[in-house]
């Protein structure tokens, strides 16, 4: 049986096709920006939420998909090498939206683009948390 899989940060859908390719069954996407959603919608059956992941509610919403692997790939120009590396700008803490629905639905698999190496301790471990085995897919 496939493994019922959320994405949040779901953009267009590039992510969500590649776990949906490799036998995942994707029940949602989560994702703010309104073109990025209209496209996830013009390539995919399942619902896609217009949802600002940074609302302390936000998780609420994933947890009643029940899903077994939450995957995402929050912003992050203020980690990369290729951008300023400045995470007072203000999408750093995106990073623990959306660990906060991984990490409080303890049975969950999280898989998150691999970026976390140029974190800052406090954003990394706010965001990997006491998790001893997080699924990390590099970049």
């Amino acid at each position: 049986m496939a493994m019922k899989t959320v994405d949040l940060f779901a953009g267009c859908g590039g992510m969500s096709l590649g776990f949906q390719n490799a036998g995942f069954n994707l029940v949602a996407g989560f994702d703010i920006w309104r073109k990025a959603i209209q496209t996830y919608q013009e390539n995919f059956d399942h619902p896609i939420f217009e949802q600002d992941l940074a609302d302390l509610d936000a998780y609420k919403i994933v947890r009643y998909f029940q899903p077994d692997m939450i995957i995402g790939g929050p912003p992050c120009q203020d980690f990369s090498s290729a951008g300023k590396r400045d995470e007072s700008l203000g999408r750093a803490n995106l990073t623990l939206s959306f660990a906060k629905p991984v990490k409080l639905a303890e049975y969950v698999a999280g898989c998150i683009l691999n970026y976390m190496v140029s974190v800052s301790p406090p954003i990394r471990d706010g965001a990997l948390g006491d998790r001893q085995n997080p699924y990390i897919i590099p970049h």
